[in-house]
């Protein structure tokens, strides 16, 4: 929960301006995880989410091959959430004072519940959920731009694509030194995952270390520096690990292989979520793990911005809304 670490933010000690406040933001007094999915499956809206969704492309097919000794798995075209990375503008196009401020966010969209991208609905999930409500408060034009866990730093950094990042983005102590951050939206902890029908192999931390057993993780964030950290420790030591490019083409390979040895440390948010939705092929087993405690801190899950003037008068904005709205 966000409780008085909230208020750390609050910018220059002023009161909540009630005029902004969403009081029809029924979604956001309800960001307790379990109701907010529930919210998702349930809802027969655009921003409705499924699993099948996620991971049925629209214009190529995914193909994953796991070779059992070499623990290799590739994925030889691109998925529906491909989108083009290229575009490059300057940071003082990224907030542009029109009619109303426009300011370009960039965003994964493939962390689903948290964002997501499709061809049909464009970005959905809690984080452009609330930057859309956001906008339509403080008179901004939202427009979220794509952007992988690989580059989402540099080009937040750079101001070259967006002075605002969104979207399962976890709070690390770099990400502190570098950005502006917001209050926090969800708070998790990283937990494995793996497929129903090795819930009988798999019973604890330990049994992940097997030989035989393969790691998969995507490109960049938090789940690819958690693994890490288990090896460093000597928490895991004899699995085979290998690394995709997306988190979307990783989940793909863990479906397609589900009779395979196969794990995943994600956050709790994110595997409680896969292994919910109907006809789901993932285990929620992995979350009651127990884990060292030198490994197992309560993070957050946050917004960033760039420390520019405009990232930093955007991140006040930002944060007297969130305050705002889990108020009202």
């Amino acid at each position: 929960s966000i409780g008085s670490r909230a208020w750390v933010f609050f910018p220059r000690g002023g009161q909540i301006d009630s005029g902004r406040r969403l009081r029809s933001f029924g979604l956001f007094k309800r960001l307790q995880l379990g109701i907010f999915l529930r919210h998702l499956v349930a809802s027969g809206e655009p921003t409705s989410l499924s699993l099948e969704r996620f991971m049925r492309p629209l214009h190529a097919a995914f193909t994953c091959a796991l070779f059992l000794f070499a623990a290799s798995c590739t994925v030889a075209s691109v998925s529906n959430t491909t989108q083009n990375t290229s575009t490059s503008a300057s940071r003082t196009n990224n907030i542009i004072s029109t009619g109303s401020k426009e300011i370009k966010v960039c965003t994964t969209g493939d962390y689903p519940p948290l964002t997501n991208y499709d061809s049909i609905t464009k970005y959905s999930g809690l984080a452009p959920t609330v930057l859309k409500h956001f906008g339509l408060a403080y008179n901004y034009n939202v427009e979220f731009v794509p952007t992988t866990w690989a580059t989402l730093e540099d080009d937040l950094e750079s101001g070259s694509k967006c002075i605002l990042a969104a979207g399962g983005i976890t709070e690390t102590q770099n990400r502190s030194a570098r950005f502006g951050v917001s209050i926090p939206l969800l708070s998790f902890k990283k937990v494995p995952i793996f497929s129903k029908e090795n819930e009988a192999r798999f019973q604890s931390l330990k049994d992940l270390g097997q030989a035989g057993v393969t790691v998969l993780e995507n490109r960049g964030g938090t789940n690819e520096a958690f693994l890490e950290l288990l090896l460093a420790k000597g928490i895991l030591t004899d699995p085979n690990i290998h690394i995709l490019p997306s988190n979307q083409e990783t989940w793909a390979c863990m479906a397609k292989f589900s009779k395979l040895p196969l794990v995943m440390f994600t956050d709790t948010i994110e595997a409680q979520f896969r292994a919910g939705m109907p006809h789901a092929v993932f285990s929620d087993a992995g979350v009651s793990f127990a884990m060292p405690s030198s490994v197992d801190p309560v993070s957050h899950k946050v917004y960033l911005t760039s420390k520019s003037t405009q990232g930093v008068d955007l991140l006040n904005d930002l944060n007297r809304f969130l305050i705002g709205a889990r108020a009202s």
